[in-house]
């Protein structure tokens, strides 16, 4: 990807140890500020080191001053992890209380759910139960209905014609003993 003349390194001049450099400022990087804030900290650096030991060359006091500013840096850098791990722990912590959280609710919710679903159908199934039952008891009393009229026909036939079998004979009886008489 090319740069354009606006995020192209400008040249920013800065002071090291009495020294003047030319540097080059990314302004992804913060630019001629970031530079020159960089610029300041190293200076100061070796300036602290030059006034420690005055018998230090510049070379030295650069390499001491790189040791220094590295050190920090490291130390920093173990700082800033050891505070991201506890951060990271912490918010793992959070999360985790939060899903727990959630998935109870969420349980409670399906519970709840089920339990309705549960209900609603034991009431569809009570409601057809209860349906069938009375439709049986109407089929089952129209039949004994009709089986009691066809026993009761079949019984009145019967006594029909025992009594009209026992009057002939009656009859026939008592016309024999007239008629003998």
């Amino acid at each position: 990807m090319s740069r354009g003349p606006a995020d192209a390194p400008a040249a920013v001049e800065v002071a090291i140890a009495g020294r003047s450099y030319r540097l080059r400022a990314d302004p992804a990087a913060g630019g001629g500020a970031g530079v020159e804030a960089v610029a300041a900290v190293v200076n100061e650096r070796m300036g602290e080191i030059a006034a420690a030991v005055p018998s230090l060359s510049r070379e030295r006091a650069a390499v001491l001053t790189a040791l220094n500013v590295a050190e920090d840096l490291l130390t920093c850098r173990s700082g800033t992890r050891g505070a991201m791990e506890k951060a990271l722990a912490a918010e793992r912590s959070r999360l985790e209380g939060m899903v727990g959280e959630a998935v109870a609710a969420e349980r409670a919710r399906l519970e709840r759910a089920v339990g309705e679903a549960v209900a609603a159908e034991r009431s569809r199934h009570e409601g057809a139960v209860e349906e069938a039952v009375a439709a049986e008891r109407s089929r089952l009393e129209a039949s004994v209905g009709e089986a009691v009229a066809a026993e009761r026909a079949r019984l009145e036939r019967a006594v029909g014609e025992a009594v009209a079998a026992e009057r002939s004979r009656l009859e026939a009886s008592v016309g024999e003993a007239v008629a003998a008489e």
